[in-house]
Formats: structure tokens, sequence, C-alpha cells
């Protein structure tokens, strides 16, 4: 993909690619589009990345080259955001959390669902804005599209949860 930094002349605002500005953060670039989809700033439809209004928000600007087509701009100032301290925290999928609590993995999902931290889509689970408040993770497999939520360590000490699963058992 082309790299390029592009200086807008109506209001001297330098733009950076996502590639570009990946690696300035030293960073791979699946984890950069990553961290834009968790915090919504992008979104994925069919095989295309589109910029949400938060995007925009934030510094995001679809440009235009001759030869690429279409592409996302930010805001170089975006590489100074807390978005991107990834501390090493571990994170757990529902698989993780379904040995934790000692029930099926199939049932961990529809059991996030009802407490209101996640929700079906299409294929696979998307994070609710109640799941994002307590650390999930929005993602998806490389392979296929299909989206994701992983969860801090912290949600095994969370109350609802807790309750939840102790009533199952």
């Amino acid at each position: 993909m082309l790299q390029i930094l592009i200086r807008s002349t109506t209001n001297k605002v330098k733009y950076i690619l996502t590639t570009a500005l990946s690696k300035e953060l030293k960073m791979n670039i699946k984890e950069v589009f990553q961290i834009f989809l968790a915090n919504g700033l992008i979104n994925r439809v069919d095989d295309n990345w589109v910029l949400t209004e938060n995007g925009e928000e934030r510094g995001g600007t679809i440009k235009k080259h001759r030869r690429i087509g279409e592409y996302i701009a930010w805001d170089e100032t975006i590489k100074s955001s807390n978005m991107f301290n990834t501390s090493k925290e571990t994170l757990l999928n529902a698989t993780a959390l379904s040995k934790h609590f000692e029930v099926s993995k199939f049932k961990m999902n529809p059991i996030l669902s009802e407490l209101g931290f996640v929700q079906k889509s299409v294929k696979g689970w998307t994070v609710t804005k109640l799941g994002l408040s307590i650390g999930g993770k929005q993602l998806e497999y490389d392979r296929t599209g299909v989206p994701y939520v992983n969860w801090p360590e912290s949600i095994l000490q969370n109350k609802r949860l807790v309750e939840t699963m102790n009533e199952l058992q």
C-alpha cells in the first residue's frame, strides 16, 4: 500500500495513512485496524474498511488517489492517542471463560448475551455498549472476518456474571 503524508492546504492538518501510522507506532497493521475497530472509528463492510462518524470526529478522513482509489487517512496527532497504549493485558475469549466457570463453550456467549454484554450478529458476536464499559474488546478473525469479543481478566470478578454462573450451577 502506498504510504504518503498529505498536507491539507486549507487547515494545515497533516494526514497519515494507517500503514504509515502502524510503522511509526511500531505496531502490526492488523493491531492498528483492530484498535480502530474496537474504538468504533472504523467498521468492516464487505471487504472494505469504512470510516465511522466517530472516526471522523477523531481526525479520520476519506482521501482519493488516482491509482489506489479511496482510503482512510488520519490526522497525525492520533498517534499520541491513549488507545494505542496497549498494555499486554491478558484477554480471555469465550472458551477461556467457559473453562473458568466450568460450562460448555457453546453456552458462554449466550450467557454473556443475556447479561447484555454481547449480541449475536449475522455471524459471530459483537460487544454492546455495556460490554465495552466493562472492558470488552471487539475483534474479528483474520481469515473469515467473523466478529468475536475478548475480555480482560477483571470480568472473572464481575458481580452480575459471577452471580449468574453460580445460579446455573
